[in-house]
């Protein structure tokens, strides 16, 4: 269920930059990411509402402070992810987004002590490649370019 669950959001996520590089050039990004805080909030009320999850206490604690630092750094990101789609062709910034998945693992086993597998650290070479490969074809052809000149 949970690989399920996984996939349909990789296909909204998808569908959501691809659809906002329609949209991008006609809104500003901070409109944009306004709609999608709402669209999150929306989806966080309902699964709130479903799973009768608690929140904490309205009192200034380490969780209220660590829940604003998350929204803003969430901001922060749908604006740049908004802003490269613009600058970028999707298929290459959807071939790039992976990376985050490298840093994760990265970080997970930096802070959290976490393993990485040998599945691990090949899935990253795979995805660390499909993010430069469209970037391989200029820079061989300069090389090219340089050994007629030679």
């Amino acid at each position: 269920m949970y690989a399920v669950l996984a996939l349909l959001a990789g296909v909204l996520l998808g569908f959501w930059n691809t659809i906002s590089k329609k949209f991008s050039s006609h809104y500003p990004e901070l409109q944009m990411v306004l709609w999608d805080a709402i669209a999150g909030a929306l989806v966080g009320v309902i699964g709130f509402l479903i799973v009768k999850e608690s929140l904490p206490t309205l009192q200034l604690s380490t969780s209220w402070i660590w829940l604003v630092v998350y929204s803003v750094s969430q901001v922060a990101t749908v604006g740049l992810v908004i802003y490269g789609f613009k600058h970028l062709e999707a298929q290459v910034a959807s071939l790039i987004m992976p990376i985050e998945i490298i840093f994760a693992s990265l970080f997970g086993y930096l802070i959290f002590g976490e393993t990485l597998t040998v599945s691990t650290i090949f899935g990253g070479c795979c995805i660390a490649l499909a993010a430069f490969l469209p970037y391989m074809r200029p820079l061989l052809g300069k090389v090219r370019l340089q050994r007629l000149k030679v």
